[in-house]
């Protein structure tokens, strides 16, 4: 039967038992045996195991390790356990006189070494050290501490008993302490963190063991490790109480402030603070050593809030603060939300879904009507033009999409235009019309002045779908048939109201059925800058050619709505004058006309 160690707990909050809180990495042959308890070896030959925090624990903070450990029942057994402090890894070192920690580097490690190894210079008595970089020669630098006793005078530890160790870490003077059975047994003094951790504060902490050719059983149990294991802030409705539990088996208990707690000087007082109020206990062990351990206990906000007494808009909807489970209104409604349709006082009670219980009430001083804004869907004006859009008056504020805060404003150009309107109270509404430029009708009566031999007519068509048209007689056909001489002018309105008119002159007299320009300005501007006919009748077979001063001919071709552009072989042709020559046919008379032509640019 293996003994029981002096003291073994856990941790307790709000009367529901967990164990300690760290979790932890075990390998090789550890095993947790129940009760914050584990088995690093058995009592088998060439066994080796390790147990860590999976945590990180800062060296630049105090730290206290209350632990049991127990090294077997024989006296010829081995090897020992270590705890360890590294930042490399959560494995496992060397088994047999390594005690599970040979080879783990860097590292700080305290040593329970139960057996007698000569080559690392060890005493013939059970003894502690500290040691570090997994090196275990007492004859080393390495040897931080020398060797000790584990119990003053006692050679032998493998006593089938529980022996209660503890380790301290006091980060300000940066002194490692170890206690066993009450005893100071080992302590060092120097810059870990520098020295041997090359500034980095951060480690794993945990115990390993080891067996070789012989072997016992070898165990840890926690009671409590302050790195890890503290209690955790907790949070309370205003008026509740909660227990705050630490293990029994302590010499004695002090809880401070005595506000609002049942009792100062038991494991397991209640607390009811009316304000977020922080609980400090020190646990008192037979040894005399203290530990401290502080818990927040937090009054929880009451996040419930329906606002500040306010006028509103018609259709709102008064909402609570979302995440309780039930809400009660006094208009009898049950949801989050309700809507307000007239002023009133209007009061709210939620509680569940883990908030405290709450109410909260609002004065609605007033329901305010919601301004009506009501725009056309779409509307337009012709090219160069424009529209005046309006949004009413008896409005506080307008503001439109175009940066405008007008109740008028003119719009020149198509696209959507939006305003929004608000009234005294602050009740706003929004509206938009889509805006449109329409184009002008295409009307186009050709040459302004027109001829007409005697007995010639000529059709005029100005044709727009949906268009009304006007001409100058009072004619309303989209097309006019010019038979005599005269002014002919159309007036053409869209289907959107948009007008354009046109007019042609219609002389009598038979011209030539062609004459020529004598002068052109092929400058590029778009204006006279080819030299062509101008033709009066329908002819065929044309053809022309033209010749500079020095008789070269220049240009020849057969169009005549093209015509010379000036050019001769791509190369722009010197101003001056230049000679021409042109033929055609028009009905059954085939005629020639000759004449200059002055080019200019």
């Amino acid at each position: 039967m293996i003994p029981v160690p002096m003291h073994r707990w856990i941790i307790i909050l709000s009367c529901i038992s967990a164990p300690l809180q760290a979790q932890f990495i075990l390998n090789g042959e550890a095993t947790s045996i129940g009760d914050n308890c584990y088995s690093l070896t058995q009592a088998v030959a060439w066994q080796a195991g390790s147990m860590w925090y999976d945590s990180l624990i800062s060296l630049e903070n105090d730290f206290n390790v209350d632990f049991a450990f127990y090294l077997g029942d024989s006296d010829g057994g081995a090897d020992g356990m270590a705890f360890v402090l590294q930042p490399v890894s959560t494995g496992l070192g060397s088994s047999g006189g390594g005690l599970g920690y040979e080879g783990i580097n860097p590292s700080v490690n305290i040593e329970f070494d139960s057996y007698d190894n000569d080559v690392n210079d060890d005493p013939p008595f059970d003894h502690v050290a500290i040691m570090r970089d997994g090196l275990l020669s007492h004859a080393l630098p390495s040897a931080l501490t020398p060797y000790q006793y584990i119990i003053e005078g006692v050679a032998n530890v493998e006593d089938a008993s529980y022996h209660n160790g503890n380790i301290v870490w006091n980060a300000a003077s940066q002194t490692l302490s170890v206690f066993v059975d009450c005893d100071l047994r080992t302590s060092y003094t120097g810059d870990i963190i520098n020295d041997i951790f090359d500034g980095n504060p951060l480690v794993y902490m945990g115990f390993t063991a080891a067996t070789g050719s012989l072997f016992n059983n070898q165990e840890v149990c926690f009671n409590y490790v302050s790195a890890v294991d503290e209690l955790e802030d907790v949070s309370i409705c205003t008026g509740d109480t909660i227990t705050l539990t630490v293990p029994d088996g302590f010499a004695s208990y002090s809880w401070s402030p005595d506000y609002n707690i049942s009792n100062t000087a038991i494991p397991n007082p209640d607390v009811w603070p009316d304000v977020t109020t922080n609980y400090t206990v020190s646990l008192t062990d037979e040894c005399g050593y203290t530990i401290y351990d502080t818990v927040t206990v937090a009054i929880a906000e009451d996040p419930l809030n329906l606002g500040a007494d306010t006028i509103v808009c018609e259709g709102y909807t008064l909402t609570a603060t979302p995440g309780y489970g039930t809400y009660t209104w006094n208009t009898g409604a049950s949801g989050p939300a309700i809507e307000i349709t007239e002023p009133g006082t209007y009061w709210v009670t939620a509680s569940g879904g883990g908030l405290c219980p709450a109410a909260d009430t609002i004065q609605i001083l007033d329901v305010a009507e919601i301004p009506v804004l009501n725009f056309a869907e779409s509307a337009g004006f012709c090219e160069g033009d424009g529209i005046v859009l309006d949004a009413g008056s008896g409005y506080s504020t307008y503001s439109w999409n175009t940066g405008a805060t007008s109740q008028v404003i003119s719009v020149a150009a198509a696209g959507l235009y939006i305003c929004t309107v608000s009234n005294a109270e602050g009740c706003s509404a929004t509206d938009s019309v889509a805006i449109e430029v329409y184009p002008e009708p295409d009307v186009d009566l050709g040459f302004p002045t027109r001829y007409l031999c005697f007995g010639d007519t000529e059709w005029l068509s100005v044709y727009n779908e949906g268009a009304t048209y006007l001409w100058q007689d009072g004619s309303t056909d989209p097309t006019y048939l010019l038979d005599t001489a005269g002014v002919f002018s159309v007036v053409v309105t869209s289907a959107e109201g948009c007008v354009a008119e046109d007019q042609v002159t219609v002389i009598s007299d038979c011209l030539n059925d062609m004459y020529f320009p004598n002068v052109f300005t092929p400058n590029g501007d778009g204006n006279n800058d080819f030299f062509r006919p101008v033709l009066f009748a329908a002819i065929e077979d044309f053809y022309m050619e033209v010749w500079n001063r020095w008789g070269t001919l220049v240009y020849s071709g057969n169009d005549s709505s093209t015509g010379w552009n000036g050019d001769f072989s791509g190369v722009p042709q010197e101003m001056g004058t230049y000679i021409y020559v042109a033929r055609f046919r028009s009905g059954q008379e085939e005629q020639l006309i000759r004449g200059t032509v002055l080019l200019m640019r």
